[in-house]
């Protein structure tokens, strides 16, 4: 502080004026980390591609004559 102590007030009042948008951009930010860590803890389906051809072929040998 270099020897001068300035009341938080001031010194709040201060710092808004000279970063007007900084609490909206915290906040931004705080909400962009929020979405990232709830996408982490999602369950991931796997989605199985099937071949239509050979399955119903597979399918037409599996019938009982």
């Amino acid at each position: 502080m270099h020897g001068f102590f300035v009341d938080i007030r001031l010194y709040r009042k201060a710092k808004s004026v000279a970063e007007p948008f900084a609490f909206e951009e915290y906040k931004r930010k705080k909400v962009r980390e929020k979405i990232e860590e709830d996408r982490t803890n999602r369950v991931k389906v796997q989605v199985r591609k099937c071949r239509r051809g050979d399955d119903w072929k597979s399918i037409q040998n599996l019938t009982w004559y």
